[in-house]
Protein backbone atom coordinates (compact mmCIF):
# COMPACT_ATOMS: atom_id res chain seq x y z
CA UNK A 1 0.00 0.00 0.00
CA UNK A 2 1.06 3.54 -1.01
CA UNK A 3 1.17 5.70 2.25
CA UNK A 4 1.83 9.59 1.13
CA UNK A 5 -0.02 12.32 2.79
CA UNK A 6 1.43 15.59 1.35
CA UNK A 7 1.23 17.59 -1.61
CA UNK A 8 3.23 16.88 -4.32
CA UNK A 9 4.67 18.46 -7.55
CA UNK A 10 4.20 16.58 -10.87
CA UNK A 11 6.94 17.26 -13.50
CA UNK A 12 5.25 15.73 -16.84
CA UNK A 13 6.81 16.19 -20.08
CA UNK A 14 4.20 15.72 -22.87
CA UNK A 15 4.20 16.07 -26.36
CA UNK A 16 7.54 18.89 -26.08
CA UNK A 17 5.53 20.40 -23.22
CA UNK A 18 6.70 20.41 -19.66
CA UNK A 19 4.33 21.02 -16.99
CA UNK A 20 4.19 21.65 -13.19
CA UNK A 21 1.15 19.81 -11.71
CA UNK A 22 0.01 19.81 -7.83
CA UNK A 23 -0.49 16.14 -6.73
CA UNK A 24 -2.36 15.10 -3.08
CA UNK A 25 -1.72 11.61 -3.48
CA UNK A 26 -4.27 9.22 -1.75
CA UNK A 27 -3.65 8.95 2.21
CA UNK A 28 -2.69 4.80 2.39
CA UNK A 29 -3.81 4.10 -1.30
CA UNK A 30 -3.44 1.58 -3.46
CA UNK A 31 -1.07 1.92 -6.24
CA UNK A 32 -3.65 1.36 -8.60
CA UNK A 33 -5.79 4.22 -6.88
CA UNK A 34 -2.53 6.83 -7.45
CA UNK A 35 -1.94 5.65 -10.29
CA UNK A 36 -5.19 6.62 -11.84
CA UNK A 37 -5.23 10.01 -9.73
CA UNK A 38 -1.98 10.67 -11.77
CA UNK A 39 -3.37 10.16 -14.60
CA UNK A 40 -6.45 11.96 -14.17
CA UNK A 41 -4.19 14.70 -13.28
CA UNK A 42 -2.56 14.32 -16.68
CA UNK A 43 -5.27 14.40 -18.65
CA UNK A 44 -7.24 17.01 -16.92
CA UNK A 45 -3.56 19.54 -17.38
CA UNK A 46 -3.27 18.71 -20.58
CA UNK A 47 -6.45 18.41 -21.69
CA UNK A 48 -6.62 15.00 -22.79
CA UNK A 49 -9.59 12.49 -24.14
CA UNK A 50 -10.71 9.89 -22.68
CA UNK A 51 -9.29 8.04 -25.65
CA UNK A 52 -6.22 9.60 -25.38
CA UNK A 53 -5.92 9.17 -21.49
CA UNK A 54 -6.62 5.27 -22.50
CA UNK A 55 -3.48 5.19 -25.05
CA UNK A 56 -1.68 7.61 -22.23
CA UNK A 57 1.69 6.07 -21.62
CA UNK A 58 4.18 7.33 -18.14
CA UNK A 59 7.50 6.23 -17.89
CA UNK A 60 10.00 7.21 -15.18
CA UNK A 61 14.16 7.11 -14.84
CA UNK A 62 15.27 4.70 -12.06
CA UNK A 63 18.08 5.15 -9.67
CA UNK A 64 20.48 3.44 -12.56
CA UNK A 65 18.99 5.52 -15.29
CA UNK A 66 16.82 3.22 -17.14
CA UNK A 67 13.35 4.61 -18.23
CA UNK A 68 10.85 1.96 -16.64
CA UNK A 69 6.65 2.12 -17.59
CA UNK A 70 5.09 3.42 -14.28
CA UNK A 71 2.58 0.85 -13.66
CA UNK A 72 0.53 -0.15 -10.83
CA UNK A 73 3.34 -2.98 -9.83
CA UNK A 74 5.81 0.34 -9.95
CA UNK A 75 4.19 3.01 -8.45
CA UNK A 76 6.05 2.61 -4.50
CA UNK A 77 9.46 2.07 -6.66
CA UNK A 78 9.12 4.98 -8.21
CA UNK A 79 8.04 7.13 -4.89
CA UNK A 80 10.91 5.60 -3.31
CA UNK A 81 12.80 7.42 -5.94
CA UNK A 82 11.37 10.49 -5.59
CA UNK A 83 11.03 11.12 -1.68
CA UNK A 84 11.16 14.77 -1.99
CA UNK A 85 10.60 17.62 -4.70
CA UNK A 86 9.08 16.46 -8.29
CA UNK A 87 7.38 13.68 -9.54
CA UNK A 88 8.65 13.58 -12.71
CA UNK A 89 7.47 11.14 -15.56
CA UNK A 90 7.76 11.23 -19.71
CA UNK A 91 4.52 10.39 -21.41
CA UNK A 92 3.65 9.61 -24.60
CA UNK A 93 0.48 9.00 -26.91
CA UNK A 94 1.15 6.53 -29.35
CA UNK A 95 -1.07 7.32 -32.49
CA UNK A 96 -4.67 5.17 -32.41
CA UNK A 97 -4.73 1.29 -33.74
CA UNK A 98 -1.00 0.91 -32.64
CA UNK A 99 -1.51 1.59 -28.83
CA UNK A 100 -0.63 -0.74 -26.37
CA UNK A 101 -0.10 -0.29 -22.74
CA UNK A 102 2.14 -3.50 -21.45
CA UNK A 103 0.69 -4.45 -17.93
CA UNK A 104 -0.83 -1.02 -17.58
CA UNK A 105 -3.62 -2.34 -15.58
CA UNK A 106 -2.02 -5.35 -13.92
CA UNK A 107 0.26 -5.67 -10.78
CA UNK A 108 3.67 -7.05 -12.02
CA UNK A 109 7.17 -6.41 -11.26
CA UNK A 110 8.39 -3.31 -12.31
CA UNK A 111 9.10 -3.09 -16.05
CA UNK A 112 11.95 -1.22 -17.93
CA UNK A 113 12.57 -0.55 -21.35
CA UNK A 114 15.43 1.42 -22.47
CA UNK A 115 14.53 4.19 -24.25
Amino acid sequence: AVTRTEARVLKVTLAGETLRLRFSPPVDGVAAELLAQVRATIADAFGLSDAELDRLVCRYLDDEGDVCLLIPGSVDDWLSLNPEGPLRLRCELPAAGSARRPCADSDHAVQRRGL
